[in-house]
């Protein structure tokens, strides 16, 4: 048994990990069960808060509209976050004192004895790992979360998800050329600034050239400077000390 997100779901999941920088994020998924094979499959996810460096929470206003925006309350059966502890091995290691409280006594924000059942996952610097605990009998299950995507998978997810960034504001705004989509001219970086980039991606990691060119990894990857064996290494570089 293990939890598995659609392509689009882990997208945004990652998508919204990855441009919180160094601040826990969480939110909540809607569920379905694969009777099959068994697995859990988390078909959409909602982000309803990025807090500190240390500390995130869910208010119950943001969960009521998401049930008054049509989401089933049924469906939402999983909560989301991130946070820097844990080796995305599923075990009681993942899971911080907080973490576990949450889930067994607050779980998606009601009663244990409502609930009957939930899904949480957590980003941990080296992956999702998964948990479901059955209140009724109290009990835990840790699992694996599925997030290996396809080159394929990851074209078609990524549009949706990407946040566009700003205008540059500070080294490259002289170069700051608008293009109605997305193509190197619309990040202000003409050819003499690519050449620059790509030397420094030579030289360095992507995570490193992203972050002094105010870009994230998708977007270096969206506009052809790395290729998608690069931005799955820089996945599993990265951590959340930025």
């Amino acid at each position: 048994m293990k939890i598995v997100p659609t392509p689009t779901t882990l997208l945004k999941m990652e998508g919204w990990c990855a441009s919180a920088g160094g601040l826990e994020v969480s939110g909540l998924a809607t569920v379905d069960f694969d009777i099959e094979n068994r697995n859990f499959l988390l078909t959409d996810a909602f982000l309803l808060d990025v807090g500190s460096s240390v500390y995130t929470e869910i208010s119950t206003h943001k969960i009521l509209e998401l049930h008054a925006s049509g989401i089933a309350p049924e469906k939402l059966k999983c909560w989301l976050h991130r946070h820097p502890i844990g080796n995305g091995i599923p075990g009681d290691h993942n899971w911080s004192a907080t973490d576990v409280h949450t889930a067994t006594q607050e779980p998606l924000g009601s009663l244990p004895e409502l609930v009957k059942w939930s899904l949480a996952v957590v980003r941990t610097p080296l992956g999702w790992v998964g948990r479901l605990d059955d209140h009724g009998s109290k009990t835990v299950y840790h699992l694996p979360v599925e997030q290996v995507l396809t080159p394929q998978e990851y074209a078609s997810a990524l549009a949706p998800v990407r946040v566009p960034a700003p205008p540059r504001q500070q080294a490259l705004t002289s170069y700051w050329t608008p293009a109605p989509r997305l193509d190197l001219r619309s990040y202000g970086l003409n050819a003499d600034v690519i050449e620059e980039v790509r030397a420094l991606l030579r030289a360095g990691s992507p995570e490193e050239v992203a972050d002094l060119y105010d870009l994230t990894i998708y977007e270096l990857h969206e506009l052809g400077l790395i290729s998608f064996d690069e931005l799955q290494e820089a996945y599993a570089r990265y951590t959340w000390d930025r």
